[in-house]
């Protein structure tokens, strides 16, 4: 049973089902399971009598995004207190799970909140993200800690995203068996907006030009540019946020049909599914592979890049390169990404200027 309607629907059907003697499981679309462990080995049994309804908890309640149930005495009259309530014209408006937790008042109901450790709900980890969860030793830890996320106050156009880089793709279609050809990763971008989105840029030609497959970053380090009041002036204010989530800087659906990619912990989530790593070499740039190739438009690099034959992933370290101080690219580098960061979606809230967003992607 998958919502994908209105909180009516899913109180009215699971009313339905417990009427009709059913046992379910209902799971919200933005569930991901990580496949770290069988979600049912850390729930309590179906022959444990002591239990009419098991939810995922969220803030200390219940929430219903995983939600087993049984068609008990005490499930019964919960679905129909949540039913008279969804009726109520003074409930018009309030979502199914306010409903679903309203519902619990005065009952005798057995329901158990699942561990946390194990089902974990975004909405109790907005402070986690940027700062915990935002490099490839953070993500495996929280994975084979996990059994499943429950992505609210995500964005909905990036959950598919979110999915793949918290582990709960699985190998659909050879999605991490089937090679589709060689790939590309391109590290240490760091600097204010400008310079990030020039590197973005270069990094998504280069896969172009290369023939490669982009594997998305992790992170950037971003220099944020904030506006501070002191007395009665404001003034700029920089900080520095050495591991700001990719994903907080592009918008990821603006790379479709741009360049190849997979997410930034492909690699890792190949391993675990297939028991294969992705074999990898290293180039260190240096300025003088911005150069442009004699005769053409296009720098060095792009050629060093396909002289690459080794290693299924090619790694670009940009650890110490100067000239993400500076002001920019030089002329012929700002041509060869400007098509490309002409076509990239940049988040108007990369600087962190507004507390609260519109479009949540934390």
């Amino acid at each position: 049973m998958v919502r994908g309607g209105r909180g009516t629907v899913l109180i009215l059907f699971a009313l339905y089902l417990t009427e009709n003697h059913y046992s379910f499981l209902h799971v919200d679309s933005d569930i991901c399971l990580t496949g770290t462990h069988d979600p049912f080995s850390r729930t309590l049994k179906q022959n444990d009598d002591s239990w009419d309804v098991q939810f995922m908890e969220e803030n200390d309640r219940l929430d219903p995004g995983f939600w087993m149930s049984r068609p008990s005495t005490g499930t019964l009259a919960y679905l129909r207190a949540t039913e008279a309530l969804l009726k109520d014209p003074k409930n018009k408006g309030f979502s199914a799970t306010y409903l679903l937790r309203e519902g619990i008042r005065g009952l005798p109901l057995r329901y158990h909140l699942l561990d946390v450790k194990d089902f974990k709900s975004w909405a109790d980890y907005q402070a986690w993200e940027s700062q915990n969860f935002a490099t490839e030793p953070q993500i495996d830890v929280l994975i084979q800690g996990t059994t499943a996320i429950h992505f609210t106050c995500i964005d909905k156009s990036i959950r598919p995203y979110f999915g793949k880089l918290f582990g709960g793709w699985s190998d659909y279609n050879g999605y991490y068996s089937n090679i589709r050809g060689r790939y590309l990763v391109v590290s240490g971008i760091s600097g204010t907006n400008d310079q990030i989105i020039n590197f973005i840029a270069l990094a998504i030609q280069l896969a172009i030009d290369s023939g490669r497959i982009l594997i998305l970053p992790y992170h950037v380090e971003i220099i944020q540019r904030r506006m501070k009041k002191v007395g009665p002036d404001t003034i700029p204010e920089y900080i520095r946020i050495p591991t700001f989530p990719f994903y907080r800087v592009v918008d990821i659906n603006s790379l479709n049909g741009l360049v190849d990619y997979v997410e930034a912990s492909f690699a890792l989530n190949r391993e675990k599914f297939t028991g294969k790593e992705v074999s990898l070499d290293t180039l260190v740039l240096d300025e003088g592979m911005l150069e442009l190739e004699r005769g053409t438009k296009y720098p060095k690099l792009v050629t060093r890049v396909k002289q690459q034959s080794g290693a299924a992933a090619l790694s670009i370290e940009l650890q110490g390169f100067e000239i993400r101080n500076a002001a920019g690219f030089e002329p012929g580098v700002k041509d060869y990404v400007k098509r490309i960061k002409e076509k990239l979606r940049i988040c108007r809230n990369i600087d962190e200027s507004e507390s609260a967003c519109e479009k949540r992607c934390t």
